[in-house]
């Protein structure tokens, strides 16, 4: 679980579908990102670039 990207995402009233419509994936397909799947080097920097710039990769993208 991705549970630094979840509290940063609560923190700026980010739903799971705002992030999924930014990568053009299903909320579900972003579901199971987040819960035990892996993101893409790609998604991460787009998620990291357009919604958290002052977090660091690392920290954001850290499992849990």
């Amino acid at each position: 679980m991705f549970a630094n990207l979840l509290v940063e995402m609560k923190r700026k009233n980010l739903s799971q579908a705002d992030v999924a419509k930014a990568l053009g994936i299903t909320t579900r397909g972003l579901s199971k990102k987040l819960f035990g799947g892996d993101f893409k080097s790609e998604e991460m920097i787009k998620i990291q670039e357009m919604y958290f710039p002052n977090v660091d990769l690392k920290t954001l993208f850290t499992k849990t």
